[in-house]
């Protein structure tokens, strides 16, 4: 059972960590997705740590951090205007 709570931990990093970094979301919504993805990865290293608390317990452990945006074209006035 460990072994799946481990598999199933690093196969969801991935998109918690593009969601963390998402330009288009509101900076609560990339905070939680970072305590997400940092929750996943030491449910990765530690499995049995979803049995000493429930999720939000565990989300609530991770200091509010905002990471840093994927690079790329950032969405600007002029470029908005140059859209019709």
């Amino acid at each position: 059972m460990l072994a799946r709570i481990r598999a199933l931990a690093e196969a969801a990093v991935p998109d918690a960590n593009r969601r963390a970094r998402d330009r288009q979301l509101g900076d609560v919504a990339r905070r939680r997705w970072s305590a997400m993805r940092r929750e996943l990865v030491t449910v990765a290293a530690d499995p049995d740590r979803v049995a000493g608390a429930a999720m939000a317990a565990r989300l609530a452990f991770h200091p509010a951090q905002l990471e840093e945006p994927e690079p790329g074209t950032e969405v600007t006035l002029a470029y908005l205007l140059e859209l019709d």
